[in-house]
């Protein structure tokens, strides 16, 4: 799923970006589910786009509030939210083992009863029968573990209720729909602003002045600011990766020369 503001007016239909956007959407699989205006000034500038089979429902888009651009809600079928920090691996659990019946196994195995002549056979046979026994007594099982999100680390209990709190009073003014719920709401929302930025700002000034007698912590402390944390990449695509799903989605889509002909890229 993509969204964003693209500064592109896709409502327009004799708007040369948007036209050019609309096919490369339709190349790739892809499409635009806003249909509203979601700027003061009338254009569709807000987008959210996904595969043309996702399943999405956009909510009626209310005009401008808090800035010269309206929020766009919308619910999607998609992966639920947890599964996304949560990893698994196979493992066994050796605690279980009841050694005397494992032992009893190996001595009816014919490993024992009837070992091979020589030493290949031997190996082989040694091989099988252990891996033949492990997987009995103590079988892969999968366990999944909850790798937690991480936090700004200015972000505190008082700003996670400055949040709640502002979500709670939009929620508010969704279901009444009166001046007073957009008052109190536009109000927490500048409040939980200033709260953000005053929070990262003497977070990051205490760290650095605690770092002035340690060059080497304060390079760090720098680094870090400097440099978001590292994403890690779900898959690795190739440029014939790239290549092959354009070939795939259509077939003026043969080389890169044609592609960048009919997108304008």
């Amino acid at each position: 799923m993509i969204v964003g503001d693209f500064n592109i007016h896709v409502d327009d239909t004799a708007d040369t970006g948007a036209s050019k956007l609309r096919e490369l959407l339709s190349a790739c699989g892809l499409l635009q589910h806003d249909r509203s205006a979601t700027h003061r000034h009338g254009h569709t500038l807000d987008l959210l786009i996904t595969r043309d089979d996702q399943v999405v429902n956009v909510l009626p888009i209310d005009p401008p509030l808090l800035s010269d651009h309206s929020f766009v809600v919308a619910t999607v079928g998609c992966v639920p939210f947890a599964s996304q920090f949560t990893s698994a691996c196979q493992m066994r659990n050796w605690r279980e083992v009841d050694v005397d019946e494992m032992a009893a196994d190996l001595l009816r195995s014919d490993l024992i009863v009837s070992p091979p002549d020589d030493l290949e056979s031997m190996i082989d046979s040694y091989n099988t029968t252990l891996r033949a026994l492990v997987d009995k007594h103590v079988p892969l099982r999968t366990k999944r573990f909850f790798r937690a999100r991480r936090s700004a680390r200015w972000f505190d209990r008082e700003c996670r209720e400055s949040k709640r709190w502002m979500r709670k009073l939009e929620r508010r003014y969704r279901r009444v729909r009166t001046a007073d719920a957009q008052a109190a709401w536009r109000q927490q929302f500048h409040t939980q602003r200033y709260l953000f930025q005053s929070k990262f700002t003497a977070f990051w000034l205490s760290t650095v002045e605690s770092c002035q007698q340690n060059p080497r912590a304060l390079w760090r402390t720098v680094n870090t600011m400097l440099h978001p944390p590292r994403q890690h990449d779900t898959c690795k695509l190739s440029a014939a990766d790239f290549a092959s799903f354009f070939q795939m989605q259509s077939g003026q889509y043969t080389d890169c020369h044609s592609i960048c002909e009919t997108t304008g890229l």
